[in-house]
């Protein structure tokens, strides 16, 4: 059978398949390392084949997390800008400047929370002033003690240096008829002021945080916050907008104000008028010499006990006007409006 051995391994020369004889090859083929066989030596006078070629080492895989600190977040969608982290405190702020940034750099100031309308104080006034009165009348009946009868006695209110013209029985009652307004007064508005001065609510200090590569796709690597800024990572869009989802903690901001905001002025409308506490004394003798009684209203004063065929009587106070007025006004004028609106929508 060797004959059919030496035919078949020709064959195999022309087929480039290496061929070894058992009784002349002796060398044993050994694995490369990097994945090729090495061929083993030739036997007798016939060398043994080549090795093969070693295998490639495979690609590096791509990482897809950061080295820590940093971490993983979703790239910002069309649209949005980031990365940045928020601090915020309410209005007034303690300082001009919020706490420098994480990498030292100077934070961005803005306002959130616009304010409402005007909250105007309601008006008021005064009671009114520099009314104007007429005489106080005077009605006495000489021969009742509730005043029955009474007829305008203001004619002999002369002082106490003329006897009355009222003269016989030693009876007298008097009280003040309604006293005539010449004119009302003027009454003192409150100021027009509302209380909601501030602006804004909140503040907002806003720091740039700068993403590199090294995770995933649609993913970039950003470093940790600190102090008050390590809370949420948010990306920004102009105007006032709705966030994206995935980035549902929204914060509507502006760069400035234009308020306006005011109250109307207060108006202050007169009512009726009144005229009050007019006096007279009235009294027994001669030069008012002696205590007297006094009529200050439009009750009934018996006098009587006080007189006697002859009374005299003086006037001790002049009447003066009092009212109130009406308050109109204190309507909320003008408006308030942020100025550069900015949209932060934010995720832990």
């Amino acid at each position: 059978m060797a004959w059919l051995r030496r035919v078949l391994c020709a064959a195999a020369v022309f087929s480039q398949v290496a061929c070894s004889l058992p009784t002349e090859g002796t060398g044993a083929s050994t694995a490369d390392v990097d994945g090729g066989t090495t061929g083993g030596s030739g036997g007798g006078q016939a060398g043994g084949g080549s090795g093969g070629t070693g295998a490639t080492g495979g690609v590096g895989g791509t990482t897809t997390h950061c080295a820590a600190p940093m971490s993983c977040i979703p790239s910002p969608p069309s649209g949005w800008v980031g990365y940045v982290r928020m601090r915020g405190e309410g209005y007034p702020p303690a300082d001009v400047m919020g706490p420098v940034c994480p990498d030292e750099s100077t934070p961005e100031r803005y306002y959130s929370g616009l304010a409402g309308p005007a909250q105007c104080a309601p008006c008021s006034c005064s009671n009114q002033k520099g009314g104007k009165c007429g005489t106080a009348p005077l009605f006495c009946s000489k021969s009742s003690t509730d005043c029955s009868g009474a007829q305008d006695a203001t004619g002999d209110v002369d002082g106490c240096g003329i006897t009355n013209g009222h003269s016989g029985l030693s009876t007298l009652s008097c009280f003040i008829g309604t006293i005539p307004v010449v004119s009302a007064g003027t009454c003192d508005p409150s100021p027009a002021d509302f209380s909601n001065k501030d602006p804004w609510t909140g503040v907002n200090d806003v720091c740039v945080v700068v993403g590199t590569d090294g995770c995933g796709e649609n993913e970039r690597c950003i470093p940790p916050g600190s102090g008050e800024y390590a809370g949420y990572v948010c990306i920004q869009s102009p105007g006032d907008v709705e966030c994206p989802p995935d980035w549902g903690a929204r914060t509507l901001v502006y760069k400035s104000v234009q308020d306006d905001r005011n109250c109307s002025q207060c108006v202050c409308t007169p009512d009726a008028a009144n005229c009050v506490d007019a006096k007279y004394e009235i009294h027994d003798w001669l030069g008012c010499l002696t205590g007297g009684k006094t009529v200050s209203s439009s009750t009934c004063v018996d006098l009587s006990s006080t007189v006697n065929a002859g009374w005299y009587a003086e006037r001790t106070q002049d009447p003066f006007a009092t009212g109130t007025c009406t308050p109109s006004g204190g309507q909320p004028t003008g408006g308030i409006s942020g100025q550069g609106a900015i949209t932060f929508c934010c995720r832990n």
